[in-house]
This record gives structure tokens, C-alpha cells and sequence, in this order.
């Protein structure tokens, strides 16, 4: 429900190093900026502390260059 109301953000990613590596990056779509919540492991594991920086990375990457538009007139 939060992310059919934008609210909430779901990565599925991948570790280039190993291709075996799949896990979900979720995150609060708040302010017009993606926030951190939560690094999962397809069994529902944590990732590794260096994997989450990665993420987190990732994240302030995406808040920098992408500009965010929910409010635009849904195209039917």
C-alpha cells in the first residue's frame, strides 16, 4: 500500500562481484528524498555492513541526480 501511494520505494539489486548476490533495498520516499530503511537478503537476512554503505551510497546518488515527479497527471 505505501508504495502504490508513493510513500515507499523497493530496489531489487544485485552485487556486481557476485551474481549469485540478490537482495531488496527498501525506502522511505519522504521530502522528495529516498531515505534508508531497510537491506535484505532474499531469505531475509541482513546484508553485511559494507553492502548497506553501498546502498546507502546508492541512495544519496539517486536523491542527487534524479528528480522525483509523483505529483504529474497519471498518463491513461
Amino acid at each position: 500500500e505505501r508504495i502504490a501511494d508513493g510513500e515507499y520505494v523497493a530496489f531489487h539489486m544485485s552485487s556486481l562481484e557476485d551474481d549469485e548476490l540478490h537482495m531488496t533495498l527498501g525506502c522511505y520516499f519522504q521530502f522528495d528524498q529516498l531515505h534508508f530503511d531497510q537491506l535484505r537478503l532474499p531469505n531475509n537476512q541482513h546484508a553485511s555492513q559494507a553492502i548497506e554503505y553501498d546502498a546507502k551510497a546508492f541512495i544519496q546518488q539517486v536523491n542527487q541526480y534524479l528528480i522525483w515527479d509523483f505529483k504529474a497527471p497519471k498518463v491513461q
